[in-house]
This record gives structure tokens, C-alpha cells and sequence, in this order.
């Protein structure tokens, strides 16, 4: 017979294993056997890929909740005669059965799932190419993706140093436009850095005690020069323009064009908030830490294509400058942070990316 309690335990202290891997613990608990736990730490690893498809969902539920149907009851056609001596006709036969446990199923068919991944996640990266085997990650300390010919294209290299010093929420923001949709921008607790990745734009100053200065893109001959726009005052910006809103400023920006555009929050003081109209979409490129941002900020943006399985580099000592966001969001799962390598492409097809850079004093 099996060991119902020591099954019982096992569950327990996997069950305790698994919650410290997900709540990060740096140490966690030695109660289980160390190829077991090596296992699920893989399986933790790995867990980026996509989610079931609805539709396996579904047949999986309704396959582990389909419940044994009753046998009816033994009915007499109405042409039998019944016999003289009054007879009882059986009724249902009841079987004794033990249900299996529904949740111990569900958990063994969630970590075959699981395990499938995580087998699939850890070979893709070596199969061959060329007669030779691709590594896993790209080396380490350089700011290049792997093999790529247009990996680390500069979209804007600026250094701003008339900026206070300011607490920043960190990370990236990116709001993509349809046409006619529109936000409205709100620098309530400190400045705001605004970088047009896609335009043309239209942008008018709503309030504000101070001007808006706006920062044309450097591409042009002879280059144009930084202006600045007040309240009641607006401007068609261009793909790679930047705007500088000091605190206590609302911008309104619009899609008036035919065609889609999107704005890049590169720098946000704590605080400040949008709200997006007409269709707009906002969404997180990646949530990164909060800075303390003194005079001489430089703004580093760049644009990079990542292979399948490559990664970016990121100085452990500077990570927290830096930041990144896929360009179609309907990837950004595929855009996976992966310690001691930095950004990885976890999908199966080459990736493009916004990779951020912000340091200051």
C-alpha cells in the first residue's frame, strides 16, 4: 500500500518550494529531494512562452469534471404480463466507486504541460544552423544583440541639463494612436521626457505655467532648431521629435493623420499620470526601477532586432538605467528580463525592440 502520508508531506513541501520560487526568495527551502527542486526552478525558468490555447482549456475542464452518469432504472415493457406472485423489479445497481482526487490530476496534467515547455523552451536554442549549434545567449559585456546588422540603431542621443533633480517611476511607457484617437499628458509632480517614435503628431499645451519646449529631430539640413510653445499653443511634431514638459503642464497629443502613430514616455517623474481617448492604447514596455535623477541627464534610445533565443547584455551595475519595450505589443510576452543576461528573445522569430537608456548625477 502506498505511503499516503508521506505523499501527503511530499505535496506539502512541494507546495511551500513552489510558493517561495514564486515570491523570489534568494534561499529557498532544502525539504525536497535537490533533483526535484532543480527541476521546478527550470520549470520557473522557463515559464515564458504562451499561454494554452483557449480552446485546450476548455476540453482539458470539461474532461476532468465529466461526472459518471447513473444507470436508469429497469422498466417492464407495457406488453409483459406480470406473474401472479407479486414480484419487485430491481432497481438501480449502485457500484461503490472512488472518485480520484480532481486536483491531483489537474496538477499532474498541468506539470506534464509544463515540463513539455520547459524541455522545448531549453533544446530550441540548440538545434543546428549551418552544421553548427547556435548558443544560448549572446556573450557578455557588450551592448549588442547577437549577429544582428541593425542591432543598436540610434534613435536619439541627448543630453538635457536643465531638468531639476527628480524622482522617476523607471522603465518605459508607450501609448499607440489610431486615427483620431488622442491623450492627454499630465506633468502634476515633475517634469515629463515625451520622444515621438511615430508621427506626425499634433500637440497643443492645455495649461501650464511654463513653455514646452520641443526638440526637432537632428536629421534635417541644416538641422532646426529647439522652440518652445505656451498654453494655447500648438505644433505638428515629426517622427523622432522630443519634448521636454516641465511640471504642471497638460499637453494634449492627437492622431489626426491616416495613418497609426505612437509617443514613448522616456523619462516620468513619480506621480504624473495620462488618460488616452478615442482609442488610444497605453501599456508598459517594461516596469523598471524608480532613479534619482540629478542635473546632466543623458537619454541614450535605441532600436534593435533580436534573434530567436539571443539576448542584451546589461551591466548588473548600471540596470537599473536601463529599460526596453517590443514594438508590437501583441509580443511583449516574447521580451523576457532573465538575470545575468539581461533582455531575451524567447520567441521563435527575430524580435524588434526599443532599448532604453537613462543616467544622470
Amino acid at each position: 500500500m502506498a505511503d499516503r502520508q508521506g505523499t501527503r508531506d511530499l505535496e506539502t513541501a512541494l507546495d511551500r518550494y513552489w510558493d517561495e520560487i514564486l515570491a523570489g526568495a534568494e534561499s529557498p527551502s532544502t525539504e525536497i529531494d535537490p533533483d526535484l527542486a532543480t527541476t521546478v526552478q527550470r520549470v520557473r525558468a522557463w515559464d515564458a512562452g504562451p499561454s494554452s490555447h483557449p480552446a485546450f482549456a476548455s476540453t482539458l475542464w470539461e474532461e476532468i469534471m465529466l461526472a459518471p452518469t447513473a444507470s436508469p432504472p429497469l422498466t417492464l415493457p407495457p406488453a409483459v404480463v406480470l406473474p401472479v406472485r407479486p414480484m419487485h423489479s430491481p432497481g438501480r445497481w449502485l457500484v461503490s466507486r472512488r472518485p480520484p482526487s480532481i486536483l491531483r490530476l489537474a496538477a499532474a496534467l498541468l506539470l506534464v504541460v509544463r515540463l513539455a515547455g520547459a524541455a522545448l523552451a531549453a533544446l530550441y536554442p540548440l538545434r543546428m544552423r549551418d552544421q553548427e549549434r547556435l548558443p544560448l545567449f549572446a556573450p557578455l559585456g557588450t551592448f549588442t544583440a547577437e549577429s544582428e546588422p541593425e542591432a543598436g540603431k540610434t534613435l536619439l542621443a541627448l543630453t538635457l541639463s536643465d531638468l531639476p533633480a527628480m524622482r522617476t517611476f523607471g522603465g518605459m511607457m508607450v501609448t499607440d494612436y489610431p486615427q483620431g484617437a488622442s491623450s492627454l499628458q499630465r506633468t502634476t509632480k515633475g517634469p515629463e521626457v515625451l520622444y515621438i517614435a511615430v508621427g506626425p503628431m499634433s500637440m497643443t499645451v492645455v495649461e501650464g505655467s511654463e513653455p514646452i519646449r520641443v526638440i526637432p529631430p537632428r536629421s534635417g539640413d541644416p538641422p532646426t532648431s529647439d522652440f518652445h510653445r505656451g498654453v494655447g499653443e500648438g505644433a505638428v511634431l515629426h517622427t523622432g521629435t522630443t519634448m521636454v514638459a516641465p511640471a504642471g503642464s497638460v499637453i494634449e497629443l492627437r492622431n489626426d493623420g491616416s495613418v497609426a502613430t505612437r509617443m514613448l514616455n522616456l523619462i516620468t517623474a513619480a506621480g504624473n499620470y495620462g488618460s488616452e481617448r478615442h482609442g488610444a492604447i497605453w501599456r508598459w514596455g517594461s516596469v523598471g526601477m524608480p532613479q534619482e535623477l540629478d542635473s546632466a541627464i543623458a537619454i541614450d534610445l535605441r532600436q534593435v532586432t533580436l534573434n530567436p533565443s539571443a539576448a542584451l547584455p546589461i551591466p548588473e551595475a548600471s540596470r537599473g538605467e536601463y529599460a526596453a519595450a517590443v514594438l508590437d505589443g501583441q509580443r511583449a510576452r516574447e521580451l523576457s528580463f532573465v538575470a545575468d543576461f539581461g533582455w531575451r528573445n524567447t520567441g521563435f522569430t527575430p524580435l524588434a525592440a526599443y532599448l532604453l537608456k537613462v543616467s544622470g548625477g
